[in-house]
């Protein structure tokens, strides 16, 4: 059983903006300079790889904003 409190939601908000603000929680060290020119990023997995990469390719296009896509190979 999961008991919430009346303020569970109010946490997040919190921790990311407003007084005693810690920032975003993921961040990529890398200045955009490093990744602007880039277009489109394809990443490649075979077998059971595959999980793993959908979620880097997901974290990458949440952090960049760059499309990203997984083509599993066979």
């Amino acid at each position: 059983m999961v008991f919430k409190s009346e303020t569970d939601t109010d946490v997040i908000p919190h921790l990311l903006e407003g007084e005693g603000a810690v920032g975003p929680l993921v961040a990529l060290p890398l200045d955009e300079d490093f990744y602007g020119g880039v277009e489109l990023i394809q990443v490649l997995a075979f077998g059971t790889s595959r999980h793993a990469a959908q979620v880097g390719a997901y974290l990458l296009e949440q952090l960049t904003g760059i499309p990203t896509s997984v083509f599993l190979l066979q």
